[in-house]
């Protein structure tokens, strides 16, 4: 419960590119309906929907319009939406170019190296992975500057762009070598994860703001790892 509080990650509303359905009992004991409010207005297109009743769990209580509202969602056409195809990654921006031997790393881990004009970056599916392959590559070669992001990519021909590179490629050129350091928003994503995230340097962006970064480390007594176990 104290983990699922401390997350943080309101942000990345836009970068939903699904209908949603937002369900909410009006006099919920657990979470306020503002909550399910804010979902609803920052989700790019989303339904909100206030049932009677006062439990949290859906399966508590009168339930049966809470399932009436999914099954109608679930069995509706919902268009698609409109604008160029963007995604929710997970970066890892490195200062320069990795070395040939540490592609196969970066593949254990699912990277894949991607075009951008503002710098070195690879992309992966999940924050944890991601930090664990920083982490990886820093024990083989402890000259890398590296640091995770997440957010919104635009996906073109012609490579990835937006905020979210932006961000990663001007937080591993702030941030000290044989160091990994993450953002604000995977020290959220990777809540309960058992790495150790401390306070890092304070980096300024090319648009003039200032971000605080987390240096990554293994949990005490944890091993380095040279890849994603058999359950991932």
């Amino acid at each position: 419960m104290r983990m699922a509080a401390a997350i943080e990650v309101r942000g990345l509303c836009p970068a939903v590119r699904a209908p949603s359905l937002v369900l909410h009992r009006r006099d919920d004991t657990l979470v306020p309906p503002a909550q399910s409010l804010y979902l609803a207005e920052h989700l790019p297109d989303a339904r909100y929907v206030e049932l009677e009743g006062a439990d949290h769990p859906p399966w508590v209580g009168d339930n049966e319009r809470f399932f009436a509202e999914v099954e109608h969602f679930l069995s509706c056409e919902h268009p698609a939406l409109s604008g160029p195809v963007r995604l929710l990654r997970v970066l890892v921006a490195a200062g320069r170019a990795l070395e040939v031997p540490l592609l196969g790393t970066l593949e254990r881990f699912g990277g894949r190296p991607a075009t951008s004009s503002t710098g070195v970056i690879y992309t992966f599916d999940g924050a944890v992975r991601a930090v664990e392959c920083a982490l990886a590559l820093i024990d083989q070669q402890q000259d890398l500057r590296l640091t995770v992001h997440a957010g919104e990519l635009e996906i073109r021909a012609d490579g990835i762009s937006g905020p979210a590179v932006d961000i990663a490629a001007a937080a591993a050129r702030g941030s000290p070598v044989g160091q990994v350091t993450v953002t604000g928003v995977v020290k959220h994503l990777t809540l309960g994860s058992g790495l150790n995230l401390t306070d890092g340097p304070v980096v300024r962006l090319p648009g003039g703001e200032h971000v605080q970064l987390f240096l990554a480390a293994r949990s005490s007594g944890s091993a380095g790892l040279t890849g994603p176990t058999q359950n991932g």
